[in-house]
Parts: C-alpha cells; structure tokens; sequence
C-alpha cells in the first residue's frame, strides 16, 4: 500500500476549544479523539500522565510521569467511542478559562503529545513549532 500524498494527511496539530465547565464546578478539557486512537493507538483502560513542559504548555503521554494528573483512557457505548478527560489541575497550571483554545502536538519521538494554552482562537497561519525537549 502506498503512503498517504501529503495534503491529505493531517496537520500536525489539532486546534480545539474545549474548555468546558462540568455539572460538578469542575473544569476539564476532552482530549480530541484522533490523539487517543490515531496519534497514540490507546485502548480503554490505558493510563497516561500529565507533566510541565513550560508555562503554557504539558506533556502527556504513557512515559509522562503523573507530576500534574494522570488520565485514563475511557470507552463509552463502541470502541470508537474512547475519551480521556484533563482534569482542573492541568487546566489551572495552564490559565485557562471556559472556551479558551488549545492545540494538541502530533507525539514527539517519545510517544508524548504536547498541550499548549493558545493566546487567541485565531490560529490559522501559525507553523509548527520544534520543541527543544
């Protein structure tokens, strides 16, 4: 099977507004499900962690150690019905408020996806930027 031309693979990055505040007061944000099954191939049950990367920005991934949460993954009616919630912790470490925008980094050689906190929704000519880590 031949590989996918490049304008119909996806960008390296997902952008999403998905700062909600629960029944319960709490805030969290829902991982985008092409992370949980595309980008990191986890099944229900898998368990990830949540660490600083800088100010504006966490690594999570499956070798992330748990220093600001740890998220599993969960499956609602089907298979392709998996989610992972970030909880408030990592929503508070980031500044964010209800329906603020975030990007989710294709994984790094490491399997770790980078979270980072957008200053404006308006984010359609920015580039992917190589991390120093």
């Amino acid at each position: 099977m031949s590989e996918m031309p490049a304008r119909y693979q996806p960008d390296p990055w997902i952008d999403k507004t998905t700062v909600q505040r629960g029944q319960d007061k709490t805030t969290c944000l829902t991982m985008p499900r092409i992370v949980i099954r595309d980008w990191l191939g986890l099944e229900a049950g898998a368990e990830l962690g949540v660490a600083p990367a800088d100010p504006r920005s966490v690594w999570i991934g499956q070798t992330v150690p748990r220093e600001l949460a740890a998220i599993t993954v969960r499956q609602h009616t089907t298979p392709a019905s998996r989610t992972a919630y970030i909880g408030e912790a990592v929503v508070r470490y980031l500044g964010l408020t209800d329906n603020d925008p975030v990007r989710f980094h294709r994984p790094d050689d490491r399997g770790r996806v980078r979270l980072e906190a957008r200053a404006c929704p308006s984010m359609a000519a920015d580039n992917e930027v190589a991390s120093d880590d």
